[in-house]
């Protein structure tokens, strides 16, 4: 699939094959587009819209997280979050939730807020994309604006 597929993301997203957590197309999308060299912002407000919905969305703070994340949106492992690995998880509770967002909260409030959101993701999906795991947390905490 070339990168003008994923400027037609709705039409394709259809044709792919489950992410496993009953998320069709978004997630097997983004990977191709990524190999393909790159995806956009509309892709990746087409994905967060599978878990907050789509008319939510808060597109100007899915641009600035894009922007945040850069290169790491490129790597196979770096573009997804491991809800299995405790050393993510500390990464993500100590680098993005109190460092970007500036959150003075517990250690065991914030990892109860990443267990929700692992599992609001499914956990049958090992394939949790870090530009919606950030987002989701984000909107949690009224942090989005950070981002626009």
């Amino acid at each position: 699939m070339g990168i003008a597929h994923c400027h037609e993301f709705s039409a394709f997203s259809a044709d792919m094959e489950s992410d496993g957590a009953g998320h069709d197309g978004p997630v097997r999308l983004l990977q191709s587009c990524r190999r393909a060299g790159g995806s956009s912002v509309r892709e990746y407000v087409t994905l967060v819209g599978q878990y907050v919905g789509s008319g939510t969305v808060d597109e100007a703070a899915v641009g600035g997280l894009v922007r945040h994340l850069g290169i790491a949106l490129y790597g196979r492992d770096s573009s997804r979050v491991s809800c299995s690995n405790p050393n993510e998880l500390r990464h993500v509770r100590d680098g993005f939730l109190k460092k970007k967002l500036g959150l003075d909260l517990s250690d065991g409030e914030l990892d109860r807020a990443l267990a929700e959101t692992c599992h609001r993701m499914g956990t049958g999906n090992p394939h949790k994309s870090r530009l919606v795991f950030y987002y989701l947390l984000a909107e949690r905490y009224a942090k989005l604006s950070v981002f626009t």
